[in-house]
């Protein structure tokens, strides 16, 4: 099996795979050569800065698996913006959070189906590790499904 389909990160390069105790480590870099900034819509191939995001994903043969990304900062090309720099972000990584897509669905779906301190502790049995804050909050930006209104209301005597 290919590593890369175990992990479902199709536009990341995996460089090295660490393992301790019950936890397995992947050190990871994102495969373009270039990225778009947010705001103008350019491309930028400058990079300005390297950094290191720690992302959570679901657990691998019973171990609790951390993504390190080696993710880039880039110099904005459109003279015309008022911040100089951006960073690099991709769809299988939640923006602004420390988790995959896949962990996100997996905690929308406890949030929703369980308490908050239900669903913390099981956070932690699948080694996720969430506490009670993080799951209410997930739980209140969840989108209310579209309600029906009936066209015609009888009453019964």
């Amino acid at each position: 099996m290919n590593i890369n389909r175990l992990f479902c990160l199709p536009k990341f390069s995996i460089h090295r795979i660490e393992y301790s105790i019950n936890t397995v480590k992947v050190f990871a870099s994102i495969k373009t050569k270039r990225s778009r900034c947010p705001a103008s819509g350019k491309n930028s191939s400058s990079i300005h800065d390297y950094y290191y995001r720690s992302i959570t994903d679901p657990q691998v043969f019973q171990n609790a698996s951390v993504i390190i990304l080696k993710a880039r900062k880039f110099r904005r090309m459109n003279p015309k913006c008022h911040h100089k720099f951006f960073y690099e972000q991709t769809g299988s990584v939640l923006r602004y959070s420390r988790r995959t897509t896949r962990t996100g669905k997996i905690l929308d779906s406890l949030s929703v189906e369980l308490t908050d301190n239900l669903g913390s502790q099981l956070s932690k049995q699948i080694f996720l590790g969430v506490s009670i804050s993080p799951i209410i909050r997930i739980a209140h930006n969840q989108q209310l499904p579209v309600i029906k209104q009936p066209r015609v209301l009888g009453v019964d005597d």
